[in-house]
């Protein structure tokens, strides 16, 4: 098992109904620009967490070149 021993005596919770969604992106999609938003998705999960939120991820369509254009 993949987890340790505190993190599966930790308290389960449903997820909420409605959850809120936010979205970062760059103007284009060179690796300097990958870098800025490694740094700043950094920088925002840091700091919900400091302020006692969680946050979880939904990037598996941006991983198709055809869905990531579309974004873009």
């Amino acid at each position: 098992m993949a987890t340790r021993p505190l993190d599966r005596m930790r308290a389960e919770t449903t997820f909420e109904e409605h959850p809120d969604l936010a979205i970062l992106s760059t103007e284009r999609d060179e690796p300097a620009d990958q870098v800025a938003a490694g740094l700043a998705l950094e920088r925002v999960l840091l700091t919900a967490t400091r302020e006692g939120f969680t946050a979880s991820f939904l990037n598996q369509p941006l991983e198709f070149d055809d869905l990531r254009r579309a974004v873009q």
